[in-house]
């Protein structure tokens, strides 16, 4: 698999802020560096033959949220956060979500999860997370340190069900 991942500023911060030792450090770095090594694999999986003969993802209409999801403004989030978009939660299922990303056309573009790194540094797992059942296009995972609605610090584990680009998230 390599060596791991360099230090990043995220872990620096945990290990200084005596959020997790160096020894979890170094197993979050492992993990990361797992993460990454399966995500690149992913990508390399995706060859331009194989895209050029899949059948195109359908275009994503306008919808509403599913019953018993609500606006995530109502928990301290803005109405639409740019390049999100507008979110819906169950408010049961908060931190982690999932939060339903809406565009600026009412389409579902991506699932949103946020995971609280105090979970992660206590490796905590999350089973069973709700799914939209929509094909996923692209994956992104992103530390954010916290926002209205999750203000401690978290990762952002985003599905995207559309090409970014698309999405009209601005």
């Amino acid at each position: 698999m390599g060596k791991p991942p360099a230090l990043t500023p995220a872990l620096a911060l945990l290990a200084l802020a005596g959020c997790a030792t160096h020894a979890e450090v170094d197993r979050l770095r492992s993990d990361i560096a797992g993460l990454r090594a399966a995500v690149e694999q992913g990508n390399a999986a995706r060859t331009p033959t194989a895209a050029a003969t899949a059948p195109a993802a359908p275009e994503a209409a306008a919808e509403r949220p599913p019953a018993g999801y609500e606006p995530a403004s109502r928990f301290g989030l803005p109405d639409f956060m740019p390049g999100l978009g507008a979110l819906y939660v169950r408010p049961g299922s908060m931190p982690a979500g999932p939060f339903l990303a809406y565009d600026h056309d009412n389409r579902l573009v991506s699932t949103v999860y946020m995971i609280p790194v105090a979970d992660v540094v206590a490796r905590k797992r999350f089973e069973n997370l709700a799914a939209t059942g929509r094909p996923v296009r692209d994956v992104d995972l992103y530390f954010n340190p916290g926002h209205p609605g999750v203000p401690g610090p978290h990762y952002h584990l985003v599905l995207w069900h559309v090409p970014k680009a698309d999405a009209r998230l601005q």
